[in-house]
């Protein structure tokens, strides 16, 4: 799948010969696009500003999406049963996305100081430790 402004495509690469689209999806109302989308299982998670976007892609000809989770997010990796989720508002969430149609924030911290409040931009994840890069806001002139 790949993120246009306002729309989702998924295109068919099991053939490099004959590759071709075959489902387009147009992003909700408001959705700003944040980071990159992740394809964990089944399961298509797009980061925005505001909420977590999750599409149900066992049938990628017919994706349904899933109910959103209202958490910023300017990007995400998913481990195990955890969606981890570095905010442009320099919050850092955990959420538990194990049930397609209840995910949840189970955790939350500040991780950008008050005094770098450019927000947050990607993570990584480790075993017990997940890795931010902190966004500075660019000084004023």
């Amino acid at each position: 799948m790949s993120v246009g402004e306002r729309e989702l495509e998924g295109i068919d690469v099991s053939s490099a010969k004959r590759a071709g689209r075959v489902a387009k999806i147009k992003a909700p109302r408001g959705f700003d696009p944040m980071g990159k989308p992740r394809l964990v299982g089944d399961r298509l998670f797009l980061a925005s500003k505001s909420k977590l976007l999750s599409y149900d892609v066992s049938n990628p000809k017919k994706p349904v999406r899933l109910p959103t989770l209202p958490v910023a997010c300017a990007n995400l990796r998913v481990a195990g049963r955890f969606a981890y989720l570095p905010g442009g508002d320099g919050v850092f969430s955990i959420a538990d996305v194990s049930d397609r149609r209840h995910s949840r924030v189970v955790g939350q911290c500040r991780a950008a100081p008050p005094s770098k409040q450019g927000g947050l931009d990607d993570v990584v994840v480790k075993g017990k430790y997940a890795f931010v890069t902190v966004r500075s806001r660019p000084e004023e002139v």
